[in-house]
C-alpha cells in the first residue's frame, strides 16, 4: 500500500491547484448528477481515422479495439500545426467528444503517446468542458461545477492525456466494481451520485472524472486504470520524459508522487538541457572553440536543472541588456585582438605584447614580449562607466614587483604590433605588423615556428585542425598546412587589404579594404583553390566578416556602419543589422545563443538576434542591447559566449560585459562535457519503434545514470547515497563506507565472515580524509588461520602504518574536498587509484593534467604527482591500492609523502620519514627576526607572508649561527655547520695559515682575509667584472702557492654541490661576486651565479629596494630557464634548487631602524622593505603556479642574520680601537661590528687580555669575553688547533656597535638574541600550517633541503660532523 497523498491547497471552485489533489484514503470518487440527458464528459477514447475526421466511439468499442492489442506502444506522432477541433454539434447531441487536438492519428486504434512533448499539458480535456475539482474536504470531484479551456488551459492538475493513457493502457490489470455513492451538494439541493473507484496504488489516478454512474455499466468495473509510469522499466520511463521539453517536465512533475520522481531525474534533466544548450559541430574539423559552452562538467551530482534555470536567466539578462563591466588595465596602447575560453583571455596589442588573463580574478597572469616591451609603470587609469553596470577595474600591475615576475621574453617574439591572434588547446598564432606569423605552444607559451610569407603587416588569421589561413596587407591570403606548417598556396583576387578571413571546412571567406567579400573553395587539399561567390557592401571597404558555423551565412561590416548578412548558397544579401554611426570593425556570430555582437569605431557594442523568427514577423537582426561608451576609443576587437562579451579597445583595455554574474548555479555552467548517453540494457525488448535511436556508449552504462529514478514502489530504491555517511566522516553528501571480509564455515562455505564500517581520520585542516579499508604485509598474503586479518588489525591498532607498507599492499579511500589541492609527493609503490564520486584532476610533475571522472583508473607508478579536485562545491572520492616495490626508479628517494606533518600525523597512522619535492626556492630576508615576521602579520595580515604560512610551518625559535655575519650565516644554511667546521667566521677575518695577497706565500703567515666588494676589479660598478685574483690571499697546498677564492675557503661542501652533482641545475643570487663560496670547495655546485655588487648602490631603502629587484627578476628568469644578462653561467632547465638574499630590510634596519612604539614598530622606510620582500614573495609563487610548479617546490625563507637593537633607545657606538687598547698586550687583527674578534700576535697573552677587557667592561660596555677553555666549550673551537679560531670574542652589550660609521644605527654579526634570532619558516601547498615553538637552528636548513629533494642529508659533509637534523617535520 502506498503512503498517503497529500491533497493539493484548493481554495474555491475556480481557484484549482498546480498540482493534482489527492484524497487519503484508498479510494478515488468520480461525481456525476443523478439527473440524465446531459451533454457529459466521455471516457478519454482511442482514437480512429474514418475519411479524415477524428471520432470517438462507445466505450464498448474502445475496450474491443484496445482488446485487439496487446502489447504496449509508443507512437512516433508530434503535434502538427494548429488547434484541436471543438465537438460538432452532431457529437454533441449525441454525447460524443472530438479529443484529436492536432494529432496526426493513424489507421490503428491506439491511446496517446506520452512520447508527444506536448501531451502532458496539450491533452485531450484541453477541447472540453471539464468537471470541478475535488472537494477539499472530501476529496470528491463535482460534476456539476464546469470549467472552460481558459480557467484550465495551464492548469497541469487535469493532466488529462496522461490521465487518460494511464487510465486505459493495460486492460490486464483488473479493478474492483465500482460503488454508487449519493452526495448532496453543500450550494444546492441538486444531488449526485457518484462512483467510489479504488485508486490505483502508485500512480494517483483515480479514474475517468465526469463519468455518469448510468453510463458504467458492468464494463467500466473492468477498465484499466494503471499509471505507465508505474510500471514501464526506469529507463524507458526516462526516454520518454527526456523528450519533453523544460517547462512540460517541470508539469510532469506535479501528476504524482512516481511522476515527480521521474521527473525530477539528473539524468533526464541532463538529456533536457542537452537538448537545448549542446553544441554540435556544424562542420568538419569543426573551428577553434571561443568561450564556454555553458553546459558544465559531466558529474555524477550535477543539478541540471538548477544549470537548466541559471541559462535561462542569463539568457533574460542578455536580452534586457543586464550585463556588468570588468575593466582590466595593462596593456600601454592599442589592444587589436583578442580570444578567450572559461579560464583565461588573450589580447595582443600595438605595445608589441601579448597577455594572458585570468578570466575569474580578472588578472593578468603572463606578459609575452621581447625584453624592450617590458612594461613600465602605468597606464593611467580611464573613465569607466557607472554604477549599477560597473562591477569590477582590475589595475595595472607594470612596474612592480607582481609585474615584473609576470613578464617572459621568449625565444622569438614579434618586433611590432600584434595585429591578430587565435589559439585552440594546441597550439596559438599570432600576426603582427612585422609581416610575419608565429606559431605557439599554448601550454608554454614559447615559440614553436615564426611563419614568413607576406610582404606587409598580417591582419588577420583562422585555423582547424587542417589549415592555417592567413591575411594581410599585401592583398594575398596564405594557406598553411597546419602539421608542417609550410606554405601550401598563396590566394589573390582582392584588390585592397585583406583584413579578415574565416574558416569553416574546405570554405574560406575573406573581406577586404575593396569592398568585396569572396568565398573561397579550398577542395581537397590537394589542387588550388578557387573563388566560387562574391558579396559586395553597398559603400566602401569591408573591416570585419563572420561566417555560420554551417557555412550557409556570412556576416560582413566595414566602412558604411552597415553588418551584412548574405546566403553562400545564393549570394543574396539577407539581411542588414543597422545601428552603428562609424566603422564596423568587430563581428563576431554566436550562432548556437543566437546572437551577433559588433564593435565599432563609434564607442559602442551591439547584439542582434541571430536567427529568423517567423513568429515575431522578423528575419532576423532584431537590436537586443547596446553598450554606448562604455570605454572611450575605439572598439577593436569583441568576442562573446553563453554569458560573456570580451572585447578591447584602443585605450588599452579590456572590456569584459559579464551577464551571469550573481546567478544561482552559474558556477556549475562552467566546464568541459565529455559526450555520453547512457543505453538500454541488452534484457528488455521492445515491440514497438521508439521515437529516436538510442546510442550505446561504454563511458557511462544506464544504471548509473539512472541511478536518481524512483523505481516502482514494489522495488526498493537504492543508490549510492542510500547508506547514511560513517561516523566521523567529514562530507556529508558522500555515502558511509563498509568493508565486508569473507571466510568460510565450519561447512566450507564462504560466508561474510567480518563486516566493517569505514573509520575516518582527517588531515590537512579538514581538507582530507583516510579510510583504511585493508592492508596486507606480505606478497602473497597468508589466509591461513586468518592470519592476514590478524596482521592488518595489529598494524592498524600500531599506528605505524605509512603511505605504504613495506612489502605488502593497502587499500586506502581518500576523500578530496571541494578544491582541494594536495602538494606535489610520489610513493614508494605502483598505485591503482580510482575515481568513485566526482571528478579528479592528476596533475604531474612535468606540468601535464589529466582529468579523471567516476570510473577512470591511474596507475600511478612511482612519479612525482598530486591530486586535485577541481568542484567548488562537491567533495570527490577515490579508492587506492598500493604495492610496495623493489628498488629506487631514479636518484631521488622514492620514500616521499604526502606532506609534512611529523608527528602529528605519526600518531594518525602516518610514518613519514622523508618527502619529495622537484624545486626549492630559498630565501634570506638579510635583518628579518622572527618576531618581525609576527608584527609584520599583524600590520598586514593579508600579506603573501601570510599566506605562506596558511601552508607553512613557522619556527618562532629560530636562531642563526654565532657569530652572525652575513658569510657565516650563509655557511650555516648551505652546509649545515658552523663556524668551527666551515672555518668561514666572517666576510672580513684573519687566518693564521694564510699570506698576503701578492705575496706568493712569502713572508710570515697571517693574512687579512676580506670577501666583499674589495676583491672585485672595480666595486663602484654594478658589474663589477667579477673577483680580481690580484686581491685573493693564497696559501700554500702541497708545497705551491695557490689562489685561495671563497670557494677553497670553505672546508665543507655545500647543498648546491649535493644538488648539481646529480646533473640537476642550481642558481642562486646575492650582494658580492663573493659569494661564490656558495659553489663549495668544488667550484661547480652552481650552474648559475648571479652577483651584482651591492658596494656601488647608493645607502638608501629605495635603491637598495631597486638593487633588490634585479634578484628578483633573476629568480622569475630561472623559472623561464632564462639566464640574465652578467650572469656566471647558464641554465638549461628550470634549476631544482635556487635562491637568493634581500637586502632592502637590513639596509632599512641600519639606517632608519625601527620604531620605539607599541603600536607599529615599523618606520615608513623599514616597512616599506618589508612590503618590498612581501610582494617579491608573492611574484615567486605566482610565477611557479603560471608554470605549475608550485604543487611540487618547497620555499624556504630563512634569514641570514639579525640586527642589533631592535630597540633605538639602546643603540651607542664605541670607537673600536678601544678594544685593542685595553687589551694591554699586542693584538695582530681585529673585527669589529656588535662584536670583536681578537687575533693576538702570540696566543699566550689571551688569559692577560682577557682579564684587561673584563676588568674595564663598563668603560667598553662589555657583556662578556669568550676565550680560552669557555670558548672551545661554547662550540667555537681551538684557535691552538684551528688558524681560523680568534683568540678571543667580545660580545658588548645589546645596541653598542663598535664602529667610527656616522650612518650606522644597527649593525648584525654579534652573538646577542636580536643578532641571532630570525626569521625561519617553509611553505607548500602540501604542509599543514604549523607554529613550531622549538629552538631551531638555520644549520637545519640544509638538511632539510636535500631531505625536501630526496637526497641523503648525511652527503652534506658539515651536516654529517656535527650530526645536524633536518628542521622539524622533515624528520
Amino acid at each position: 500500500m502506498s503512503e498517503p497523498r497529500p491533497r493539493a491547497a484548493t481554495t474555491s471552485a475556480h481557484a484549482v491547484s498546480s498540482c493534482p489533489s489527492y484524497v487519503e484514503d484508498s479510494n478515488v470518487y468520480c461525481a456525476a448528477p443523478l439527473s440524465t440527458g446531459n451533454s457529459l464528459q466521455a471516457p478519454p477514447p482511442y482514437m480512429s481515422q474514418d475519411n479524415g475526421d477524428v471520432t470517438t466511439g462507445t466505450s464498448e468499442r474502445m475496450r474491443d479495439n484496445w482488446r485487439e492489442r496487446s502489447t504496449i506502444t509508443f507512437a512516433n506522432e508530434r503535434p502538427v500545426e494548429g488547434k484541436g477541433r471543438r465537438p460538432s454539434k452532431s457529437s454533441q447531441e449525441s454525447g460524443e467528444n472530438d479529443y484529436g487536438h492536432g494529432h496526426g492519428v493513424k489507421k490503428m486504434l491506439r491511446r496517446f503517446s506520452l512520447s508527444s512533448r506536448s501531451h502532458f499539458h496539450q491533452g485531450v480535456a484541453k477541447a472540453t468542458k471539464v468537471k470541478g475539482p475535488a472537494d477539499v474536504s472530501t476529496g470528491v470531484y463535482d460534476s456539476n461545477q464546469e470549467f472552460n479551456d481558459a480557467e484550465i488551459e495551464n492548469q497541469s492538475w487535469m493532466g488529462a492525456s496522461a490521465r487518460a493513457a494511464a487510465a486505459l493502457q493495460n486492460e490486464q490489470h483488473h479493478t474492483a466494481k465500482p460503488q454508487m455513492v449519493d452526495l448532496q451538494r453543500r450550494d444546492t439541493a441538486k444531488s449526485s451520485r457518484v462512483v467510489v473507484l479504488p485508486r490505483d496504488a502508485d500512480s494517483g489516478v483515480w479514474g475517468v472524472a465526469g463519468v455518469p454512474a448510468e453510463d458504467v455499466g458492468d464494463s467500466l468495473a473492468h477498465m484499466p486504470r494503471v499509471d505507465p509510469v508505474s510500471y514501464l522499466p526506469a529507463e524507458l520511463t526516462a526516454l520518454v520524459f527526456e523528450n519533453l521539453d523544460a517547462k512540460s517536465l517541470a508539469r510532469a512533475q506535479c501528476v504524482s508522487k512516481t511522476w515527480h520522481h521521474a521527473a525530477m531525474s539528473r539524468h533526464v534533466w541532463r538529456e533536457v538541457f542537452l537538448a537545448r544548450y549542446l553544441k554540435k559541430p556544424a562542420v568538419s574539423p569543426p573551428p577553434p572553440q571561443i568561450g564556454g559552452k555553458g553546459i558544465g562538467k559531466r558529474r555524477p551530482e550535477q543539478d541540471w536543472q538548477r544549470m537548466h534555470k541559471a541559462r535561462k536567466i542569463i539568457d533574460r539578462n542578455w536580452n534586457a541588456g543586464d550585463g556588468k563591466a570588468i575593466y582590466m588595465a595593462g596593456h600601454t596602447d592599442s589592444v587589436y585582438c583578442v580570444q578567450f575560453d572559461e579560464e583565461k583571455i588573450i589580447t595582443g596589442s600595438r605595445d608589441r605584447t601579448i597577455r594572458v588573463w585570468d578570466i575569474n580574478t580578472y588578472k593578468c597572469l603572463r606578459v609575452i614580449g621581447g625584453p624592450a616591451t617590458r612594461p613600465v609603470p602605468g597606464p593611467k587609469e580611464l573613465k569607466t562607466v557607472e554604477p549599477p553596470f560597473l562591477h569590477h577595474v582590475e589595475p595595472s600591475v607594470n612596474g612592480t614587483p607582481a609585474g615584473d615576475s609576470i613578464f617572459h621574453v621568449p625565444s622569438d617574439y614579434h618586433s611590432a604590433s600584434i595585429l591578430c591572434l587565435q589559439y585552440d588547446d594546441e597550439i596559438m598564432v599570432t600576426g603582427s605588423s612585422d609581416s610575419t606569423l608565429i606559431v605557439w605552444d599554448i601550454k608554454t607559451y614559447e615559440p614553436i615556428k615564426r611563419l614568413v610569407k607576406h610582404a606587409s603587416g598580417v591582419l588577420d588569421v583562422a585555423f582547424d585542425d587542417n589549415y592555417i589561413v592567413s591575411c594581410s596587407k599585401d592583398s594575398t591570403i596564405t594557406i598553411w598546412d597546419r602539421k608542417t606548417l609550410e606554405p601550401k598556396q598563396v590566394l589573390h583576387g582582392h584588390k585592397g587589404p585583406v583584413n579578415a578571413v574565416q574558416l569553416r571546412g574546405n570554405l574560406l571567406v575573406s573581406a577586404s579594404g575593396d569592398g568585396i567579400a569572396k568565398l573561397w573553395n579550398l577542395g581537397n587539399g590537394t589542387g588550388p583553390a578557387h573563388p566560387v561567390r562574391e558579396f559586395n557592401s553597398k559603400d566602401r571597404g569591408l573591416a570585419a566578416v563572420e561566417f555560420s558555423e554551417d557555412a550557409n551565412y556570412v556576416l560582413a561590416g566595414g566602412n558604411d556602419h552597415i553588418t551584412y548578412k548574405f546566403d553562400t548558397n545564393t549570394g543574396a544579401e539577407v539581411h542588414t543589422y543597422l545601428g552603428h554611426t562609424n566603422l564596423v570593425r568587430s563581428l563576431y556570430l554566436d550562432a548556437h545563443n543566437n546572437r551577433v555582437i559588433s564593435g565599432s569605431y563609434d564607442l559602442s557594442l551591439r547584439v542582434y538576434d541571430y536567427a529568423d523568427d517567423p513568429a515575431q514577423g522578423q528575419r532576423g537582426g532584431r537590436e537586443i542591447a547596446v553598450f554606448p561608451e562604455w570605454t572611450t576609443s575605439w572598439m577593436l576587437a569583441a568576442k562573446s559566449d553563453y554569458r560573456r562579451i570580451v572585447s578591447t579597445s584602443q585605450d588599452g583595455r579590456i572590456l569584459m560585459i559579464d551577464f551571469g554574474l550573481d546567478v544561482d548555479g552559474a558556477e556549475l555552467l562552467e566546464g568541459r562535457y565529455r559526450f555520453s548517453v547512457y543505453f538500454a540494457p541488452s534484457s528488455i525488448s521492445f515491440t514497438a519503434q521508439l521515437p529516436f535511436q538510442i546510442t550505446q556508449l561504454t563511458s557511462e552504462p544506464s544504471i548509473n545514470s539512472l541511478r536518481h529514478i524512483q523505481p516502482p514502489p514494489s522495488t526498493p530504491a537504492m543508490s549510492s547515497s542510500s547508506q547514511p555517511p560513517n561516523p566521523g566522516q567529514l562530507p556529508s553528501n558522500l555515502p558511509g563506507v563498509s568493508a565486508y571480509l569473507t571466510g568460510h564455515n565450519e561447512q566450507g562455505q564462504a560466508i561474510v565472515q567480518s563486516a566493517r564500517p569505514g573509520k575516518w581520520t582527517a588531515f590537512d585542516a579538514d581538507k582530507m580524509e583516510f579510510d583504511v579499508v585493508y592492508t596486507t604485509s606480505q606478497s602473497p598474503p597468508d589466509l591461513n588461520d586468518d592470519a592476514d586479518m590478524k596482521t592488518h588489525d595489529a598494524l592498524m591498532g600500531s599506528k605505524k602504518l605509512g603511505l605504504v607498507n613495506p612489502g605488502g599492499s593497502v587499500c586506502r579511500i581518500v576523500d578530496f574536498a571541494p578544491g582541494y589541492d594536495c602538494m606535489m609527493h610520489r610513493t614508494r609503490s605502483l598505485d591503482y587509484g580510482i575515481v568513485l564520486e566526482g571528478s579528479i584532476e592528476l596533475l604531474l610533475d612535468s606540468g601535464e593534467k589529466q582529468l579523471m571522472h567516476r570510473g577512470d583508473v591511474a596507475v600511478q607508478r612511482a612519479t612525482m604527482h598530486a591530486w586535485r579536485n577541481p568542484s567548488e562545491t562537491e567533495w570527490a572520492r577515490m579508492i587506492f591500492v598500493l604495492q610496495d616495490f623493489a628498488g629506487v626508479l631514479s636518484t631521488a628517494s622514492a620514500h616521499g609523502g604526502w606532506g609534512n606533518w611529523g608527528k602529528e600525523q605519526e600518531q594518525d597512522g602516518w610514518n613519514v620519514k622523508q618527502n619529495s619535492y622537484k624545486h626549492v626556492a630559498v630565501f634570506s630576508v638579510d635583518g628579518m627576526h622572527g618576531s618581525d615576521v609576527e608584527k609584520y602579520l599583524a600590520v598586514r595580515p593579508n600579506s603573501n607572508i601570510s599566506q605562506l604560512l596558511q601552508h607553512g610551518y613557522e619556527y618562532t625559535d629560530a636562531y642563526t649561527t654565532a657569530p652572525s655575519d652575513s658569510f657565516p650565516g650563509s655557511m650555516a644554511q648551505f652546509t649545515g655547520a658552523t663556524p668551527k667546521t666551515t672555518g668561514v667566521w666572517y666576510d672580513d677575518i684573519w687566518v693564521r695559515d694564510y699570506y698576503d695577497a701578492g705575496s706568493n706565500c712569502t713572508g710570515p703567515p697571517g693574512a687579512e682575509v676580506q670577501y666583499a666588494e674589495n676583491i672585485d676589479y672595480n666595486s663602484t660598478l654594478l658589474w663589477s667584472g667579477g673577483i680580481d685574483p690580484a686581491s685573493l690571499p693564497e696559501t700554500l697546498v702541497n708545497g705551491k702557492c695557490q689562489k685561495v677564492y671563497p670557494h677553497n675557503h670553505l672546508r665543507v661542501n655545500t647543498i648546491w654541490e649535493v644538488v648539481h652533482s646529480k646533473g640537476l641545475q642550481t642558481a642562486y643570487a646575492d650582494k658580492h661576486p663573493a659569494y661564490d663560496i656558495v659553489r663549495g670547495p668544488s667550484g661547480t655546485g652552481l650552474s648559475v651565479g648571479y652577483f651584482p655588487e651591492i658596494q656601488s648602490v647608493d645607502n638608501t631603502v629605495a635603491a637598495t629596494i631597486a638593487y633588490d629587484r634585479l634578484h628578483v627578476n633573476a629568480w622569475l628568469d630561472w623559472l623561464d630557464v632564462a639566464t640574465p644578462e652578467h650572469s656566471e653561467g647558464a641554465l638549461s632547465a628550470i634549476p631544482t634548487l635556487f635562491g637568493g638574499n634581500f637586502q632592502a630590510v637590513s639596509v632599512a634596519q641600519k639606517t632608519v631602524g625601527y620604531q620605539a612604539t607599541a603600536g607599529n614598530p615599523f618606520t615608513p622606510a623599514l616597512l616599506q622593505a618589508f612590503d618590498f620582500v612581501d610582494a617579491s614573495l608573492g611574484a615567486v609563487v605566482a610565477k611557479l603556479k603560471a608554470k605549475n610548479l608550485y604543487n611540487s617546490t618547497l620555499i624556504v625563507v630563512a634569514s641570514k642574520h639579525g640586527q642589533a637593537a631592535i630597540d633605538p633607545k639602546l643603540y651607542a657606538k664605541i670607537d673600536p680601537t678601544l678594544i685593542a687598547n685595553l687589551t694591554g698586550v699586542a693584538v695582530e687583527w681585529q673585527t669589529s661590528d656588535d662584536i670583536a674578534l681578537l687575533f693576538l700576535n702570540n696566543s699566550a697573552d689571551t688569559a692577560k687580555a682577557a682579564a684587561n677587557l673584563k676588568a674595564n667592561a663598563a668603560q667598553a660596555h662589555i657583556r662578556s669575553v669568550i676565550y680560552g677553555a669557555n670558548l672551545t666549550a661554547s662550540g667555537f673551537g681551538d684557535p691552538a688547533k684551528d688558524p681560523a679560531v680568534p683568540d678571543i670574542i667580545v660580545q658588548p652589550e645589546n645596541g653598542i656597535i663598535y664602529t667610527t660609521s656616522k650612518a650606522k644605527i644597527a649593525e648584525h654579526g654579534g652573538i646577542s638574541d636580536d643578532d641571532r634570532e630570525v626569521a625561519c619558516f617553509v611553505s607548500s601547498p602540501g604542509l599543514k600550517a604549523q607554529k613550531i615553538a622549538a629552538r631551531v637552528n638555520t644549520t637545519q636548513v640544509g638538511p632539510t633541503i636535500l631531505q625536501a629533494l630526496g637526497f641523503d642529508a648525511a652527503e652534506l659533509q658539515g651536516a654529517k660532523s656535527e650530526g645536524t637534523k633536518a628542521l622539524p617535520g622533515f624528520y
